[in-house]
């Protein structure tokens, strides 16, 4: 079965140390002239939104432990070793796509193609922690699901990273209805709208979430994984 969802963007509740952080300050030290334009971006973002999420649950799985690979619904695929440990109790396996839309790509063009570059890298920032708040929202809802059925989720994980090649993107795109959530695939595996995730949870009774997967992926250039890394050091 699949199922989409819409959300609000005040359903996100993004607050304005959230933006701050994944631009790079401390919450609530940003410099001036952050501060206003963090709540410009905010106050203006519901207009350019048009946040979607989905998935589909697939029972048809199967788990090849030498390989190292899973099969889904008859096709293969080999995320690595980090995302097979993760999954391989699994008995369902659930495929998702979730978009914050084009608005924000076209938002920050704008200002850019003004000349207001800074306005538009807030605007882009705040592009991606919008899909990233909407993805954790879909997966609440996929762990409601889970729960009925006496079942547990996974933590998701996505293409590109923990090692699981981005051409594998085409393979969990195959499985899902053509242009699910507005979302399409190029031929090079990007996403469009920009501001979109895809990815796979699974679903059992072994399972859990145990939090998001930058403790295990190894791509130390990602700057949601280097704030998630500084703050299990913190903690």
């Amino acid at each position: 079965m699949n199922m989409v969802f819409r959300f609000t963007f005040d359903e996100l509740g993004i607050v304005p140390a959230e933006l701050e952080e994944l631009l790079g300050f401390d919450p609530g030290t940003s410099p001036d002239p952050f501060p206003e334009m963090v709540q410009t971006a905010l106050a203006g973002a519901s207009q350019w939104c048009d946040i979607r999420g989905g998935f589909e649950i697939f029972q048809e799985v199967e788990f090849r432990e030498k390989e190292q690979q899973m099969v889904v619904n008859r096709k293969l695929f080999s995320p690595g070793k980090i995302v097979f440990t993760q999954l391989r109790q699994a008995q369902q396996v659930a495929l998702f796509v979730c978009t914050a839309g084009g608005g924000f790509t076209r938002w920050s063009r704008q200002l850019n193609d003004s000349g207001d570059l800074m306005m538009g890298y807030v605007v882009d920032a705040l592009g991606s922690l919008t899909v990233d708040k909407a993805g954790g929202l879909l997966l609440d809802r996929l762990q409601l699901i889970a729960e009925k059925d006496g079942q547990n989720s996974s933590d998701s994980f996505s293409p590109g990273y923990c090692d699981w090649s981005v051409a594998e993107q085409q393979t969990l795109f195959s499985l899902l209805p053509e242009g699910f959530c507005g979302v399409k695939l190029s031929g090079s595996s990007l996403m469009d709208p920009i501001k979109s995730v895809s990815g796979m949870v699974g679903i059992g009774a072994g399972l859990s979430r145990k939090g998001n997967q930058c403790r295990w992926c190894s791509d130390q250039d990602c700057y949601y994984g280097k704030i998630r890394r500084k703050k299990l050091q913190a903690g």
